[in-house]
C-alpha cells in the first residue's frame, strides 16, 4: 500500500500558514530587541549619552508597535543627534 497524503503541502509565499510563521517569528525577534534595549533603561543618564542616545529615545521606540524596528529606529534618531552635533 502506497502513502498518499492527503493535502500537498505549499511552502512559501501566499500559504496563509508560511505567512503566519513569518510573521510571528518576526514579532518575537522584535520581543527580544525590546527586551534587550530594556535593559538600556537601567543605565545612567551620562551613560546612556556616551551611547549617543537619550532616555527619552529609549521610551519612544519601546513604545513602537511591533511591526515597526525598535532597533533601526534608535539608531535613526541617535544618528541624527550626532549629525546636528557636527554641523558648525
Amino acid at each position: 500500500m502506497t502513502h498518499v497524503p492527503l493535502a500537498p503541502v505549499i511552502r512559501g509565499a501566499g500559504n496563509p500558514l508560511y505567512e503566519l510563521s513569518i510573521t510571528l517569528g518576526a514579532r518575537i525577534e522584535q520581543l527580544r530587541k525590546r527586551r534587550s534595549l530594556k535593559r538600556l533603561l537601567d543605565y545612567e543618564d551620562y551613560a546612556l549619552n556616551d551611547m549617543g542616545m537619550l532616555r527619552q529615545d529609549l521610551d519612544w521606540v519601546l513604545s513602537l508597535p511591533l511591526s515597526i524596528d525598535a532597533t533601526v529606529e534608535l539608531k535613526r534618531l541617535s544618528d541624527e543627534r550626532h549629525k546636528h552635533r557636527l554641523k558648525p
